[in-house]
């Protein structure tokens, strides 16, 4: 099946997407893609064809900053969580200014991530139905194992998580 093109603007009040999966609901007839709005921390529902086509709406409130979303084979969302909300991530997210600011010091890509959200490197990745009711949520709130997850991507009865930042690929047995 080939999707078509999709264009979210700045005019739609969507920040940058930084995950899209397209997903196929039998029951209501439609064709919709989901996908993840990095500052609000929210997960939207977009409809491509039917009555409700090009118009959105909040299907989740994630406990985070998400980094991606994918679609299982049963149509549930696995969402990749790079950070969780802290105030200081959200004083962050309100001043660009001082976001630049920090983006300019010369130090590494790694310091600089801890600087945006606070210092704190851990890993969380949350599971919801395709009506959006929250089913099951993986974290490792001290970092020991993963940190900074940036992919989750279910297979065969295991899920298999990956970072853009750190050195990593993780695999759980969800059986």
């Amino acid at each position: 099946m080939r999707w078509p093109a999709v264009m979210v603007t700045a005019a739609d009040g969507c920040r940058p997407v930084t995950g899209f999966s397209p997903v196929r609901e039998a029951r209501e007839l439609r064709e919709l893609c989901s996908f993840s709005l990095r500052c609000p921390g929210r997960l939207l529902k977009y409809w491509l064809k039917g009555e409700k086509a090009e118009s959105s709406e909040i299907f989740a409130v994630l406990p985070g900053f998400p980094d991606n979303v994918r679609t299982n084979k049963d149509g549930e969302f696995w969402v990749a969580i790079h950070c969780r909300r802290s105030t200081h991530a959200h004083i962050m997210g309100l001043n660009p200014n001082l976001r630049r600011f920090i983006l300019k010091l010369p130090i590494s890509a790694y310091i600089q991530y801890l600087l945006q959200i606070g210092g704190r490197l851990h890993g969380i990745v949350v599971i919801y139905s395709p009506e959006g009711k929250l089913l099951q949520v993986l974290e490792d709130s001290e970092g020991k194992v993963v940190k900074a997850i940036s992919e989750a991507e279910e297979r065969d009865g295991k899920l298999w998580l990956g970072s853009v930042l750190m050195p990593f690929v993780a695999v759980y047995n969800l059986a």
